[in-house]
């Protein structure tokens, strides 16, 4: 029983030292990837009532810096081309040379908001209806 119990732990070992040398066999995709959300080289966004994404405004400001470098880290491992870009410049003419975006935080609007009764109320738009929207 011993010798099983040890025989146990050293392939344990062994499979656990593997799998931390072992480097990754996925193959990376052709698809041209733009990424929009907030650049940090800009400076941080005024906060009317709370952060974007629904976050702690203590929580926005920590990951301001660090967010977008580490998603286009993260993607650059899946995707061939990888851009990032600051949300409050982005156009839809700059999706046009990407096959996917990803928008990590709102635009710019390109149509403003507008009540127009009491019960009626028109949201912003932000795409363009030629974008497939597809929420998460």
């Amino acid at each position: 029983m011993k010798n099983t119990y040890w025989f146990l732990c050293l392939i344990f070992s062994f499979c656990l030292g593997c799998g931390i040398n072992a480097q990754p066999t996925h193959s990376k995709s052709n698809l041209k990837v733009l990424f929009v959300g907030y650049d940090p080289a800009k400076p941080l966004p005024e906060m009317d009532r709370s952060a974007p994404g629904m976050m702690s405004k203590e929580a926005f400001t920590k990951e301001y810096p660090i967010r977008m470098p580490a998603f286009k880290k993260l993607l650059s491992e899946y995707f061939a081309q990888v851009q990032t870009m600051d949300c409050r410049d982005w156009k839809a003419a700059n999706s046009n040379p990407y096959d996917v975006t990803i928008f990590d935080f709102r635009t710019t609007p390109l149509e403003a908001a507008r009540t127009e009764k009491v019960r009626t109320v028109k949201q912003s738009i932000y795409l363009q209806d030629i974008f497939p929207i597809i929420s998460l």
